[in-house]
C-alpha cells in the first residue's frame, strides 16, 4: 500500500522501469499465436477505442482471457465511496470537464518523457493541418472521464467505466509493444507508459481536478475529495497501477505529485506542441465568442512555471474584455470575468456545457470514434440529452 516514506528516487526509478505484465503478456501472447494476422497494432487500437461498447468481436483467445481476468474491482474498493464520488461528479461534472481540458491534460504534457510517448505514437499529434486526427484522441480522453465517473460505471456488471479502463490498459500495452519494435530508448525515457508515468496521469485526473476546482473557487468538501480520489484509485487499479502508487488522501496525493513533478516535468517541444494542439481543439469546438476562454482558464489554474514549460500564450486585457462581453451576450452574466464573482461557477459550467454539447453533435457516430453521454448521466445532465430540457 501507499507510503509517503517510500517516495525515494530508488523506488520511483524502479517504477520507471516497470510496466504492466498482465496486459503486456496478453498482447504478446495474442501476437505469438499468429491469430492476430490482420490485427496490426494500429488496427487493434482502433478496435478497442470504441469506449462505450463491450470488447470487440473476434478477439484472439489471450485477449478474451485478459478481459475476463481483469473484470474485477480491487479487494479494498469501497462501493459507498465510489458512489459518493459519482454523486460528486454528477453535481460538479461540467466543471470537472473544464479542469480536464484546461489543467489536467496540459499538465500531463509537461511530463516531457511521457509526452515523447504521445508524440512517437501520434495518438494526439499528427502531421498536417487536419484537426480531426488529434481531435479524435482528445475526444477519447473526455469519453474516458465520463465513462469511469458515470453512475455504476465502475461497479455495475460490465459497467462502461470498467470496460473502458480495461481497454485503455490494453491500449497502453499495445503502444508499448509498438514503441519497442520501433527502437524505444529505455535508457533515456524509461519503459514506455511505465508505472511512474501512469501514476502521474492518474493524479492529473484525480488530485489535479480537485486542485483546479479549488483554484476556480468551487468548494469541495473533504469527504467528496476523499471519495473522488478513491474512485480514481479504483480506476488506477483496474488499469494496472501498482497499489504502492495509489495515494488515498489529499496530503499523500500532493506528496506523490510533487515528487513526480520534481523528477519528470519540464519544457519540451513535444509538450508545447501538444498543448497548442489542445488549445486549438477547444477553440474549434466552442462558440466563436468564447475562443479565448481556454487560455484564461489555463492561466487561472496553472502556475507560472507550468505555463512557461508548456509555452501557453499570455492572456491580454482585450481578451478579458471580449470574454466579459461574450458572457453577457451568451449567458446573461453581467460581470467582469473574475473567479471570485458569485457568477463565475455558472460561467465555467456553461462553458463546459457548450463544449460537451458540441462534442456530442460533432462526434455523433459518423467519425471513427463516437462521443456520447453515458445513459446513467443523462438524467442528471438533461441539457446534453436531445430529449431533455436545459440545465
Amino acid at each position: 500500500m501507499f507510503s509517503a516514506q517510500s517516495l525515494t528516487d530508488r523506488f520511483l526509478d524502479e517504477m520507471r522501469q516497470t510496466t504492466d505484465p498482465i496486459a503486456d503478456n496478453a498482447v504478446l501472447s495474442a501476437l505469438d499465436t499468429g491469430v492476430m494476422g490482420e490485427w496490426k497494432i494500429n488496427q487493434l487500437l482502433d478496435q478497442l477505442i470504441s469506449n462505450g461498447t463491450p470488447e470487440p468481436a473476434g478477439l484472439p483467445e489471450p485477449l478474451l482471457r485478459y478481459f475476463e481476468e481483469t473484470d474485477i474491482l480491487p479487494p479494498w474498493a469501497d462501493r459507498k465511496k465510489i458512489r459518493a464520488g459519482e454523486v460528486f461528479f454528477e453535481d460538479a461534472g461540467f466543471e470537472c470537464v473544464t479542469v480536464l481540458f484546461c489543467k489536467s491534460l496540459p499538465e500531463c504534457y509537461a511530463a516531457y518523457r511521457g509526452a515523447e510517448v504521445l508524440f512517437r505514437t501520434g495518438r494526439l499529434l499528427e502531421k498536417g493541418t487536419n484537426i480531426e486526427p488529434l481531435a479524435r484522441r482528445i475526444v477519447e480522453t473526455a469519453q474516458f472521464l465520463l465513462n469511469v465517473m458515470a453512475p455504476g460505471g465502475l461497479t455495475s456488471d460490465k459497467g462502461c467505466g470498467r470496460i473502458t479502463a480495461q481497454k485503455v490498459r490494453l491500449i497502453h500495452a499495445s503502444i508499448r509493444h509498438f514503441l519497442k519494435q520501433q527502437g524505444w530508448d529505455e535508457a533515456q525515457y524509461g519503459q514506455p507508459i511505465n508505472q511512474e508515468d501512469m501514476a502521474g496521469t492518474l493524479l492529473a485526473f484525480g488530485l489535479e481536478t480537485l486542485e483546479g476546482l479549488a483554484l476556480l473557487k468551487i468548494p469541495v468538501s473533504e469527504s467528496d475529495q476523499e471519495a473522488y480520489l478513491h474512485a480514481w484509485n479504483v480506476v488506477g487499479s483496474i488499469m494496472g497501477i501498482d497499489d504502492r502508487l495509489l495515494a488515498p488522501d489529499m496530503p499523500s496525493a500532493r506528496a506523490l505529485w510533487a515528487r513526480i513533478r520534481e523528477r519528470q516535468f519540464g519544457p519540451s517541444e513535444q509538450g508545447q506542441a501538444l498543448t497548442q494542439s489542445l488549445i486549438d481543439f477547444i477553440d474549434y469546438e466552442i462558440p466563436h465568442a468564447l475562443k479565448g476562454m481556454p487560455l484564461f482558464l489555463m492561466h487561472q489554474m496553472m502556475d507560472a512555471e507550468m505555463l512557461e514549460w508548456l509555452a501557453v500564450p499570455p492572456v491580454h486585457n482585450w481578451l478579458d474584455r471580449i470574454l466579459t462581453d461574450a458572457l453577457k451576450v451568451l449567458f446573461g452574466i453581467e460581470t467582469k470575468l473574475e473567479v471570485n464573482h458569485p457568477g463565475f461557477r455558472k460561467a465555467v459550467g456553461l462553458f463546459s456545457e457548450k463544449l460537451l454539447q458540441n462534442l456530442v453533435v460533432t462526434w455523433n457516430g459518423e467519425k471513427n470514434v463516437a462521443f456520447e453521454i453515458p445513459p446513467s448521466l443523462k438524467g442528471n445532465w438533461p441539457s446534453l440529452d436531445p430529449s431533455g430540457s436545459n440545465r
